[in-house]
């Protein structure tokens, strides 16, 4: 075994990727119902095998671009630019694939009115920004924000409300995020570091307010912490589930799935089979429950509202080649979307996308475009797509 499938391995034990869900349950799948939308499959980067991506104007022409790896794609027409270095680390015979971008954020670090990004990356254990310097052919410089460890990905979140800015990493040592205060010295902001504790760290992550009190909670595979009326004090751990599979995805969407007046969390198994939900049965009570085990690699789980429907919908796909040693890994690519109907008391399945070469890599993203209306951003290693929903 080469040093860096060990180095991997070790990885996934450490995550808590090791579970009784490898030995697959029996099938439960919901029923399918077809799209309210049509559904066009769009190829940016056919040889981009980076699982990132994001939507802003590059070169603030007023149009929507599109970012992924070390390319931009210029709207109209998405011709590949490059735009910083990522390296070569994940390419090459015998590598993993992986590229050393785990997470496309938009933001304005420096609020200079262009659109940032800010990245996570698994082999530097770092999470960074790029500035954005344009169009022109000039390389983004990089800046170091924190060395928080190998993060799975990393999202953007507005945990002290809709004007914060936070990035929450997944990473296995702690759970911690990164909150950036505009200054009125220079540089004019600055990140400052959350670290709530171990409890809970490992594969997945999720927020949202588990218990009703107008706050952004975060959620892990085992539990979840509290946050408090006080921005000062300390965030209260809830040891009070324990997800299986625990190799949960990033995000775990809270919200009140079956409309009894409580919250309720959706997760999916990053590297092993099956979308699941807990049920709040009672306060800080949980039963979980599967959704649809039928297909395998549900790392990026989402709650969105889709063009067309009147209730946000949960949105997920099969990653493509999470690890070449997952199972199911090699079985076919897909993006869903779940609903549950509250009158059958049963999920509702959509597929977007099944059988091609659209999957998902750490996180898709539903956005407008010029010229393309709603689409979803659909990374990965199998190809970096788009899907346009058109009513």
């Amino acid at each position: 075994m080469s040093s860096l499938r060990i180095s991997l391995v070790t990885a996934a034990a450490a995550l808590g990727l090791t579970s009784i869900a490898s030995q697959q349950a029996p099938k439960i799948a919901p029923a399918t119902e077809k799209p309210l939308l049509t559904i066009n499959a769009l190829a940016i980067g056919r040889d981009n095998d980076c699982e990132a991506a994001a939507a802003i104007d590059v070169d603030n022409d007023g149009s929507i671009d599109l970012v992924s790896g070390d390319t931009w794609y210029r709207n109209p027409g998405f011709a590949p630019r490059k735009f910083r270095d990522i390296g070569a680390w994940g390419k090459g015979p015998g590598a993993s694939g992986y590229r050393d971008d785990f997470a496309d954020l938009p933001v304005d670090v420096d609020n200079d009115g262009k659109m940032d990004l800010v990245s996570a990356e698994w082999a530097r254990e770092e999470v960074s920004w790029y500035r954005n310097t344009g169009g022109n052919g000039t390389i983004w410089p990089r800046t170091v924000i924190a060395k928080p460890g190998n993060s799975e990905t990393a999202a953007l979140v507005p945990i002290y409300g809709k004007n914060s800015i936070c990035i929450l990493p997944n990473v296995a040592q702690k759970v911690v995020f990164y909150e950036l205060i505009r200054t009125k010295s220079a540089p004019g902001y600055q990140w400052v570091e959350h670290n709530l504790g171990k409890d809970g760290a490992g594969h997945g992550i999720g927020w949202g307010d588990v218990n009703k009190d107008s706050r952004t909670d975060i959620i892990t595979s085992r539990g979840w912490w509290e946050q408090p009326r006080d921005k000062a004090a300390a965030w209260t751990w809830h040891g009070s589930f324990n997800c299986n599979p625990g190799d949960c995805s990033i995000g775990m969407p809270v919200y009140d799935v079956d409309g009894d007046g409580d919250q309720d969390i959706v997760f999916g198994s990053g590297h092993n089979y099956g979308m699941y939900w807990l049920e709040q049965t009672s306060k800080d009570t949980w039963k979980q429950h599967t959704i649809d085990n039928t297909w395998s690699q549900a790392h990026a789980v989402h709650l969105v509202k889709m063009p067309g429907a009147k209730e946000p919908v949960i949105l997920t796909g099969k990653r493509y080649l999470a690890h070449d040693h997952d199972p199911g890994f090699d079985e076919p690519l897909g993006v869903f979307t779940y609903r549950f109907d509250r009158k059958l008391k049963a999920w509702q399945k959509t597929e977007l996308s099944t059988g091609g070469k659209v999957g998902t890599g750490l996180h898709l993203t539903v956005t407008k475009m010029n010229g393309l209306g709603d689409v979803i951003l659909c990374p990965g290693k199998s190809g970096f797509h788009i899907l346009q929903l058109e009513k």
